[in-house]
């Protein structure tokens, strides 16, 4: 466990999370708590996760789901939380 706090990589990402990119992160969070559908494609046990806290992920290659899915309706739509400007 030692070796990998030890990571570079890792301690980075944790500094950066509960820094500077804690406003991204929280920002993220509440989009996924508001969502009613969420799709991941490069995070496979990031799904177990998203179920065990009541939203359901679809999990997809990105090939696939750039051709295969049927994404529903006002999925790739979401307003802006401190603006309510859509994107």
């Amino acid at each position: 466990m030692r070796d990998i706090l030890r990571q570079p990589e890792l301690q980075l990402a944790v500094a950066y999370l509960t820094g500077d990119g804690q406003t991204s992160l929280q920002y993220a969070a509440t989009m996924v708590q508001r969502a009613r559908h969420v799709f991941l494609t490069a995070a496979v046990g990031a799904g177990t996760l998203f179920g065990l806290h009541g939203h359901p992920a679809y999990m997809q290659e990105a090939g696939e789901l750039l051709h295969f899915t049927a994404i529903p309706t006002g999925c790739g739509r979401h307003r802006h939380l401190s603006h309510g400007q859509e994107y």
